[in-house]
């Protein structure tokens, strides 16, 4: 829908739409299968704790 939208609001544009989430669920990979001009990104996060009065 959000690229429609641009797309209405932006014609002379192409539009592109980025997925980024934490957890990839099937329904939502077979969905952006379905269009080239949607990317599927998943993110990992890694916490580091450093000793502030020790550096």
């Amino acid at each position: 829908m959000y690229l429609g939208l641009l797309e209405e609001r932006f014609p002379d544009l192409d539009c592109c739409g980025v997925i980024v989430c934490g957890q990839v669920d099937e329904s939502l990979a077979l969905a952006c299968k379905m269009s080239d001009r949607v990317s599927l990104m998943q993110y990992q996060m890694q916490l580091v704790l450093t000793d502030y009065n020790s550096g």
